[in-house]
């Protein structure tokens, strides 16, 4: 629940733990190997995963640090789940409106709200671009509140900020898979590169990843019986992408994480 309240402060937001420190590594040939093959398949990846998945990506290799503002309009309107939070959110501040006297008040979010991971449907084109852009996010209100009219005949005003924020970063131990079948980046990546990574000093071992089925992961030698140090796992029907791999990018200098934030404005007008 939003626990909406008098004033004007912002609820509390944590976010993830992320990479950590900013280019706390020496770049690697390996790593820029694999980020130039990120860059060069950036359209496959918006056609895949979508538009807005792959804009955020680039804008992480593109290592500004800045914040990004996401089209949050869209995100509300293409992800049923993110609508509901929404609506709930937008029903929640009116009520407590309803429940002031005449005058004006400046009202805001006594808590944020979280939305998951697991609210979307990966079978929903929409709901998987979001997914790969942004994955779970914090969302409060606030806004501008007027009463008029007697106890009878009320009249209200609400000009009210729906506001996101997130950070796109990578937390070691997690992971994503993208569990479509066979793509032009799967294909090129084996004919072009892997025989490229032998060459710096890396191996690609079979191995067994009970989640899905067998494939190959590339990691480096030294890290051998390092499990965190998976880097891309790829199969016949998929490939599942590391944090910890995707991080080191951030921790190397050769990408950064960013803050992510959104806000949508309206004004309803009801008695």
């Amino acid at each position: 629940m939003a626990e909406y309240k008098l004033g004007t402060d912002d609820p509390k937001i944590t976010f993830d733990t992320g990479a950590g420190v900013y280019r706390c590594h020496i770049p690697e040939k390996f790593m820029e190997l694999c980020k130039n093959i990120f860059m060069h398949f950036w359209g496959h990846f918006s056609v895949y995963a979508g538009r807005n998945a792959a804009a955020h990506l680039m804008y992480y290799f593109r290592k500004s640090g800045g914040d990004f503002k996401i089209e949050l309009h869209r995100l509300v309107e293409e992800v049923k789940s993110a609508k509901e939070l929404y609506n709930s959110e937008v029903k929640q501040a009116k009520q407590f409106v309803m429940t002031l006297g005449q005058g004006t008040y400046k009202i805001t979010s006594g808590k944020a709200s979280n939305f998951r991971n697991s609210n979307y449907n990966l079978n929903l084109p929409g709901d998987k671009n979001w997914f790969y852009a942004i994955g779970g996010y914090s969302s409060w209100g606030k806004g501008v509140a007027t009463v008029k009219g007697d106890k009878k005949n009320p009249s209200y005003e609400l000009e009210f900020v729906y506001n996101v924020r997130d950070r796109y970063n990578w937390d070691p131990g997690k992971s994503v898979a993208f569990l479509q079948g066979p793509c032009k980046l799967l294909n090129e990546f084996r004919k072009k590169h892997l025989k490229s990574l032998g060459t710096l000093g890396y191996t690609v071992n079979s191995v067994l990843d009970t989640r899905l089925h067998k494939g190959v992961v590339i990691k480096h030698v030294k890290d051998k019986q390092d499990e965190s140090a998976k880097g891309i796992v790829i199969f016949d029907q998929c490939f599942r992408v590391y944090d910890n791999f995707m991080g080191e990018f951030h921790r190397q200098g050769l990408a950064k994480e960013f803050g992510i934030y959104g806000s949508i404005k309206t004004t309803d007008k009801w008695k």
